[in-house]
């Protein structure tokens, strides 16, 4: 049994208290699989015998009576033949030359072959996907074009060149050498007679789906492959909806292939009642549906729908199918209607909003229409509030209270769980230092210039530290908002430690203040963590200018890639955001840096422990120039919880120190009929243990503080067949 950190999951009915069950409850017989051709690691397009021969994404596969195999070598754009030998040679095509001539063995071109097939006679028939057409290659290796016209993607039907197909993958072939096409793009089913005149057996050209019926009436979702028997049924992969097909030939009096289906429904003018069948016979078919044994006015097609229903709809429906052979009567099915007063799934929640901004209190419920809604503040019914949504435009002190809504129906009313609105104080700002435009004067208030100021931090004396990227300096800010440069020089980018204008930096982006004064830099640009002095002398903390890297180590020996985001807690210990390689980073006091989560060059929105998580996208198609974003931003609370805005994600995450469940050891497993695990991570933690039956709804089940190793027990372990833990800290 595998475990890990913060998360563990248990079947108890197979490991504690099933009975062992035999595995031997059916016969099978199972295949072994040799390689007969090619070579597991190495693509390319050479003849030869066994392994010496290659192809290159080899699709379709199709075998003779005398054992050869034909195969589409796909990204070679040719045909191979093997023999029962495993000789192998290239029958059509030349590897690496695409196109759509017909001719002779090299002389004949194919584009991204996909499926094949072979007749008794032994010529192969190809659905030659990118040329949009069905090809013919004979024992010779004599290549025509049996239906299509190679670059013109379509869905017509004709004969030859006048027809038109949509990337053909799979194909078939019945003794009579009609050949049945999954037309995939087209999502229909086609046959091509042996003098190339195509039709369109099932399915509607444009229109995806998954349902049954007769001809154009049928739907699928891109079918890749085809098969026909002796007896003319043709079975098809749809590929999309993750089904096999089975299609008739529609001969004979008529015979319902899926019958109706009995429904409960409710009375809703919204949502239709359907009963379908799927009635197999010759052509054309009459349809007469019945309600009680009585003929339904109007209702002739293969499909009856009813909408508003009454009370008066409950009873046995069925249908009659007729042709000139004969007729079939469906099964009678029941229809059930029934009504349900309203209930509140999603309740409004409190609104606590700066006054002049707009509030919004929802609800959302179930139940029969038609649905009334009246809002209520303090117990008062609010006039023209008989929506679903209630707003205020602008929100006032005099709309602080306790709302609530009441919804009815001719069924029933409910009403909502309070909502609870305050009109908070807006903040006001003001502008303390800086003006429009740019510059690097240091000054008070609007005398001063910055040039594309980002990181801020702010001490326990509330002065302010600004990362002033575009100026490559760092400055700082009093309560009076006298703005001086603490450290760097404007103008000139660079890596240089010293005191005052003698250091450098190069785009600095994030900043971060500890409790006695020193500032943390990200020094973006130069790809190092720095650190700054009360008296303004900057020291390189860890990485080395100019080498872009994701190493952890002592000082210079660690690498970053364009770290933007800067925090530091009470010990000292910064964590840095290394946006370029989509992880965080962890610096101690003495530069020794750590990864702590996500994995570098790797992006994803994956949570997890450590390298597991991930962090960052990609905007764009990455063939059309697509830009990478990384994390930005973090900060650190005083229990040492990570909070990261994760930017391209559009997320705002969270790092837990991590918690590991110990799967072995004297705690684990069963002790009695109760289970247990042992817990450890850092003293001082709160941790919550959670259960689940069935990994969607968890509920707290215990918590404890960590110090050293935590054993857990679960006295409920015997109660429930399923049972699965999680924990995390708090």
């Amino acid at each position: 049994m595998k475990t890990r950190a913060f998360f563990l999951g248990l079947s108890f009915s197979t490991l504690a208290f099933g009975t062992l069950q035999s595995l031997g409850q059916f016969i099978y017989e199972p295949y072994t699989f040799i390689t007969l051709a090619g070579s597991a690691t190495n693509h390319g397009s050479a003849d030869g015998t066994g392994s010496a021969a290659r192809f290159f994404a080899p699709e379709g596969v199709a075998v003779d009576s005398a054992g050869v195999i034909y195969v589409a070598d796909s990204e070679n754009y040719t045909i191979r033949k093997m023999t029962p030998a495993g000789v192998v040679t290239t029958l059509a095509g030349l590897a690496g030359n695409k196109g759509s001539v017909d001719g002779t063995g090299s002389a004949a071109r194919f584009f991204a072959p996909e499926g094949v097939a072979v007749d008794s006679a032994g010529v192969i028939y190809v659905a030659d996907f990118e040329n949009h057409t069905i090809r013919k290659v004979t024992p010779a290796g004599v290549v025509t074009t049996l239906a299509g016209l190679a670059g013109n993607r379509g869905s017509a039907d004709g004969t030859g060149s006048a027809a038109r197909f949509g990337r053909p993958f799979g194909v078939a072939v019945d003794s009579a050498g009609n050949v049945y096409v999954a037309d995939s793009d087209n999502n229909t089913i086609r046959k091509v007679t042996p003098a190339g005149m195509a039709t369109t057996l099932a399915g509607l050209a444009g229109s995806q789906g998954s349902a049954d019926g007769i001809g154009s009436a049928a739907r699928f979702g891109r079918p890749s492959g085809v098969a026909v028997d002796s007896a003319g049924n043709v079975y098809v992969a749809d590929y999309d909806n993750g089904t096999i097909r089975k299609g008739l030939p529609t001969v004979g009096p008529p015979v319902v292939l899926t019958q109706p289906q009995g429904q409960k429904a409710e009375r809703n003018p919204d949502v239709p009642v359907t009963f379908s069948v799927v009635v197999n016979g010759a052509q054309p078919m009459v349809y007469q549906w019945r309600k009680d044994g009585a003929d339904i006015p109007g209702a002739t097609n293969s499909s009856f729908s009813l909408l508003n229903l009454l009370a008066s709809d409950d009873a046995l429906y069925s249908l009659v199918a007729t042709n000139v052979l004969g007729s079939a009567i469906s099964a009678s099915v029941v229809l059930t209607t029934f009504v349900r007063p309203p209930q509140i799934t999603i309740q409004p929640l409190d609104q606590a909003e700066a006054r002049s901004y707009p509030v919004t209190m929802a609800v959302e419920v179930t139940g029969t229409p038609p649905m009334a809604y009246q809002w209520r503040k303090d117990g008062s019914e609010l006039a023209g509030a008989t929506n679903a949504n209630y707003s205020i435009a602008k929100v006032q002190g005099i709309d602080a209270g306790t709302y609530t809504v009441v919804i009815s129906n001719p069924y029933g009313s409910v009403t909502s769980s309070n909502a609870i609105v305050t009109a908070t104080l807006p903040y006001t700002f003001a502008t303390l230092a800086g003006n429009a435009g740019y510059g690097s004067a240091n000054g008070v208030g609007r005398a001063v210039r910055f040039d594309g100021p980002s990181g801020v931090a702010a001490d326990s004396f509330g002065n302010v530290y600004v990362a002033d990227t575009g100026n490559n300096t760092i400055r700082k800010m009093t309560p009076l908002a006298i703005v001086t440069t603490l450290a760097g020089d404007a103008g000139n980018s660079g890596s240089a430690d010293g005191t005052g204008g003698a250091a450098q930096f190069n785009s600095p982006a994030g900043v971060a203040v500890d409790s006695v004064g020193n500032v943390y830099v990200a020094d973006s640009g130069n790809n190092t963590i720095r650190k700054v002095t009360p008296a303004g002398m900057a020291t390189t903390l860890a990485g080395l200018a100019g080498s872009q890297g994701s190493a952890d180590g002592i000082g210079s020996a660690a690498r970053f890639n364009y770290p933007c985001g800067v925090a530091v807690d009470s010990a000292g210990n910064i964590y840095v955001v290394d946006s370029g390689n989509d992880t965080i980073r962890k610096v101690t006091a003495t530069g020794v840096v750590t990864t702590l989560a996500g994995l570098s060059g790797i992006q994803g929105s994956a949570d997890g422990t450590g390298s597991e998580a991930r962090f960052g996208t990609y905007v764009g198609a990455q063939l059309d120039g697509a830009i990478h974003v990384g994390p930005t931003g973090l900060a650190v609370d005083k229990a040492g919880n990570l909070y990261v805005a994760d930017s391209a994600n559009n997320t705002i995450r969270k790092g837990y120190p991590a918690l590991t469940i110990l799967s072995s050891g004297p705690g684990f497993g069963f002790k009695g009929s109760k289970f247990g695990f042992n817990l450890t991570g850092p003293d001082g933690r709160s941790v919550v243990v959670e259960a689940s039956a069935d990994l969607m709804s968890w509920l707290p089940i215990w918590t404890n503080t960590l110090t050293g190793a935590l054993i857990f027990s679960d006295p409920l372990s015997g109660t429930t067949s399923s049972r699965f833990y999680r924990a995390h800290s708090q």
